[in-house]
């Protein structure tokens, strides 16, 4: 092999090295969590909403599966404040610092709302 073409193919996967990390580095980080009720007991539907007012973009929804998990892709590096809501149940809110090397998988929390007291006819 000359030098000529060490070069060039060197170059070559200098690129799509490059290329690919960029590609990476762009996608940003993840937060993958459980949110569950006071018992223990996964909750299936339950919205969270994760914000972070010096990203962009500076909002991100999810909604939990049946297991009670829920993952939200390309968040930025930085504080992310999380919060839970579910029907018949208070909200949970949390912050978590989110980093480019590792995902964060923080645990919610939902305890059941108080019955409204009885009407009186």
């Amino acid at each position: 092999m000359t030098p000529w073409k060490f070069g060039v193919r060197g170059l070559a996967a200098a690129l799509v090295l490059l290329a690919t990390a960029g590609t990476a580095l762009a996608q940003g980080s993840r937060v993958v969590g459980t949110v569950k009720d006071e018992t223990g007991q996964p909750i299936k539907g339950a919205t969270l909403s994760l914000e972070n007012p010096d990203a962009i973009p500076r909002n991100f929804t999810a909604t939990s599966d049946e297991r009670g998990r829920f993952a939200v892709l390309g968040l930025k590096s930085g504080e992310w404040s999380i919060v839970a809501q579910a029907p018949g149940f208070l909200p949970d809110a949390t912050r978590v610092l989110v980093r480019a090397t590792t995902p964060v998988a923080p645990l919610l929390t939902l305890r059941r709302a108080p019955l409204p007291p009885p009407s009186v006819l």
